[in-house]
């Protein structure tokens, strides 16, 4: 695990990926952090800050612990040629810090996926950044009775035009049943096609299962 302790460098990351790493100025216990045009904005060092280099440094985790309870991690880089950074919780970074590179990104992937995956082998679910989209063995009719007999609630799906999905940016056009619940994960199901800013859309054929990396389960 090679990580940068920045406190004790003189010099600060420059890039991941090729997109220019900038570090705001101030001493703020709410740091500001963003994508700025084709940048990255991360707080200025404070505390014990650590910078820890992933997937041959496109992509990296940043960490300041400032004690007294208040400590923050973020997960950024390089994803389909567009820069990002995501809040992630404390306790997947101690999975990277345990565990290691790959047991940090088997991580990102929603339990409700796995389980999913490995019911209904070969089937694989697609990703749009944050989004997890599970293509479902089973027909709008088998899905619908289905949740009328386990639950005893009768759903509709409904119409949707670029509707937000899991309260995040990324959009469907088509159709969906929202807030749905499986193995007590919020959920979406929908069919149609999918868009988010910087990602390239994704066309749904079928229902499919959306699930949301860190939203799980609120």
């Amino acid at each position: 695990m090679k990580l940068m302790v920045l406190k004790k460098r003189g010099k600060l990351p420059q890039d991941a990926g090729g997109t220019p790493i900038m570090f705001t100025e101030g001493r703020h216990m709410r740091p500001r952090v963003s994508v700025s045009g084709r940048s990255i904005l991360l707080p200025s060092p404070m505390g014990r800050s650590e910078f820890f280099p992933l997937q041959n440094g496109q992509q990296f985790l940043f960490v300041r612990d400032l004690g007294k309870k208040t400590r923050n991690a973020w997960f950024a880089g390089m994803d389909e040629q567009y820069p990002f950074v995501t809040r992630m919780p404390w306790r997947t970074f101690k999975v990277w810090k345990k565990r290691g590179e790959k047991a940090f990104y088997e991580a990102l992937r929603p339990s409700v996926i796995t389980n999913l995956e490995e019911l209904h082998t070969p089937r694989r679910a697609e990703r749009q950044g944050d989004m997890w989209l599970f293509p479902m063995p089973y027909s709008w009719d088998e899905l619908l009775k289905a949740f009328l007999i386990v639950d005893g609630k009768s759903m509709t799906p409904r119409r949707a035009k670029k509707e937000s999905v899991l309260d995040s940016r990324h959009c469907l056009t088509g159709r969906c049943v929202e807030n749905v619940y499986f193995s007590y994960t919020r959920c979406w199901l929908g069919e149609g096609v999918i868009e988010a800013p910087h990602h390239k859309p994704r066309v749904l054929k079928g229902p499919h299962l959306i699930a949301r990396t860190w939203k799980c389960g609120d």
